[in-house]
């Protein structure tokens, strides 16, 4: 009680630092849910939505899955999203809030499978990552389903929606990791719904946009281990695109049709530069017969560049490559 009439008075004063520590303090106590859920009250009540946040992060970081549960998590993360997208556009430290947003979805650099395997064997590291959350409900039967279509939908869409709004001012890196986790999202959908055209859509579109922000990052990248991850990742968002566009294209307008096909030609020609720089020669025929179907000579061009400027193997084992 002491820490949180504290709380109500730093926030009248503006002293977030002094807020910040109350909120320490609440959430080591047994009844922190309470306290924190007053704490997000006040905050609103005063206007100040960067410790509504902070109470609001507090909460997902003691979110405990069990049954019966006063917390709704999916709601816990709409209100997080929907107060740090206040922000996107005015607060001065844009780099910060589009990491902030790109942690609540699950695209954080930190959320690499590795971490995300982490998490989901230690519950004391679970903390707000919506696709974290998602994999943690598919894998444990004894979690409850809190995540509906209805809410698949609503996460999926903003993720996009962020990325592409926010394509030229925020780093690459957070514009291609929002949409890995859009396409996270969409891949949790119900097997047995079928091809929903506006939400499949969004999904071969985001791999062609994360696919694009991941090749220009892998080119600039001085790292190599980084650079091969890049690519590596670049690759995994291709295969994807495959199988979904065979999935697609028999649902779209022939307009679109032409459209995705183009896509992929552009998409093989990154996958094509990934597997050379990557010196997995044996993929390359494979590619070149992927490409065949798309008959875009551009893409052949790329692809001939990417051979260039990469270190291939003697020729006879280009040769053995092409003949497969």
């Amino acid at each position: 009680m002491t820490a949180y009439l504290i709380f109500k008075v730093a926030i009248r004063v503006q002293d977030h630092v002094l807020a910040e520590q109350c909120l320490e303090t609440i959430g080591e106590t047994l009844d922190h849910i309470d306290y924190l859920g007053a704490c997000i009250s006040e905050s609103q009540k005063v206007g100040d939505a960067p410790c509504a946040v902070a109470a609001l992060k507090k909460l997902q970081e003691k979110y405990e899955y069990k049954e019966p549960n006063p917390i709704y998590l999916p709601a816990l993360f709409r209100c997080t999203i929907r107060l740090l997208s206040m922000f996107v556009g005015r607060d001065p430290d844009q780099s910060r809030i589009a990491g902030e947003l790109c942690e609540q979805f699950g695209a954080g650099e930190r959320t690499t499978h590795a971490y995300l395997a982490g998490c989901l064997r230690d519950t004391m590291k679970l903390t707000g990552l919506v696709v974290l959350a998602l994999k943690r409900q598919k894998l444990d039967s004894t979690i409850p389903k809190h995540f509906t279509v209805t809410e698949l939908e609503w996460f999926g869409r903003n993720a996009y929606n962020l990325a592409l709004k926010n394509t030229t001012t925020w780093e690459l890196r957070q514009v291609a990791g929002m949409l890995t986790a859009c396409v996270d999202i969409i891949s949790h959908f119900p097997p047995d719904m079928g091809v929903q055209n506006d939400m499949s859509l969004k999904s071969v579109f985001a791999r062609f946009i994360a696919s694009s922000a991941l090749v220009s990052l892998a080119r600039a990248q001085d790292n190599v281990e980084k650079q091969q991850q890049d690519y590596h990742d670049l690759r995994t968002h291709v295969e994807a695109f495959d199988g979904e566009l065979v999935e697609l294209l028999p649902h779209v307008d022939e307009q679109c049709k032409e459209d995705l096909v183009r896509k992929h030609a552009a998409l093989l020609a990154f996958d094509f530069e990934a597997a050379v720089a990557l010196g997995q020669w044996g993929d390359l025929g494979g590619i070149l017969q992927r490409a065949a179907p798309c008959g875009t000579v551009s893409a052949y061009q790329a692809m001939a560049d990417s051979l260039l400027r990469g270190k291939a193997p003697g020729q006879s084992k280009w040769e053995r490559v092409k003949g497969r």
